[in-house]
């Protein structure tokens, strides 16, 4: 499920048409970094492209992205958007 998503939001910012815009709105959701779960798709800090949390570790973040930005860090009280089918 999380490979198919990532894919989408990857196609649906690609397009990035009023449609796919909706689309993208539909999936996001804002919350809490003590609300974020291992499997959650997020974008990238530094890439902006979909990766999916891997570890959580007290306020350190780790993603799948090969990237420099494979792990951030995310206090609790901070808001991120994640996207949840």
């Amino acid at each position: 499920m999380t490979t198919a998503l990532k894919a989408r939001i990857t196609e649906l910012h690609a397009s990035y048409n009023r449609d796919a815009i909706r689309e993208l709105v539909s999936l996001r959701q804002t919350i809490k970094g003590r609300d974020l779960k291992v499997g959650d798709v997020i974008l990238c800090p530094g890439t902006h492209k979909p990766c999916t949390v891997i570890e959580i570790d007290d306020r350190i973040i780790r993603t799948d992205s090969a990237r420099q930005w494979d792990q951030f860090y995310l206090d609790r009280h901070d808001t991120i958007n994640v996207f949840r089918a």
